[in-house]
């Protein structure tokens, strides 16, 4: 879409180039410069809408809030005490540093359905979030 939006408005220009230099006439001329260059601003900007509400949905579908997930993170020792992270459809399993950093209130206030801790390796159900959320801790591991 992105390309013919951009055809459109270098046709626009280009027409209006070809038509000033066969008939002179510059009314036309101006009014399809002013086209092209319409059509190309417009097709910038609403890329750059376009490309920013696609971010920003990705974010707001994930069942998993960004905010619970910077809350867990921190109830875990954050992200610095975290090894990696993986989940199994209703289950996030996340290795640790130091499992000595585990705040279990905040773990609690998280409304986790169950856990359970195995040397450095702490198991969590979640349900539909846990996927979402290993997604989300494992994308800020990365960066």
């Amino acid at each position: 879409m992105f390309k013919v939006f951009l055809y459109h408005a270098l046709f626009a220009v280009l027409l209006g180039v070809l038509y000033y230099f066969f008939f002179e006439d510059a009314t036309i001329f101006h009014v399809l410069i002013f086209v092209g260059v319409y059509l190309g601003l417009s097709l910038i900007i609403s890329y750059k809408r376009m490309k920013k509400l696609l971010v920003n949905n990705s974010i707001k579908t994930d069942s998993a809030d960004l905010e619970e997930v910077n809350r867990f993170i921190v109830a875990v020792g954050g992200i610095s005490n975290i090894i990696e992270s993986d989940a199994e459809s209703t289950r996030l399993k996340i290795k640790l540093h130091d499992t000595d950093l585990i705040n279990l209130q905040l773990l609690k206030e998280l409304n986790i359905e169950g856990s359970s801790l195995s040397g450095s390796s702490l198991q969590l159900i979640l349900g539909s979030k846990a996927v979402d959320f290993s997604r989300q801790i494992s994308n800020l591991l990365n960066n």
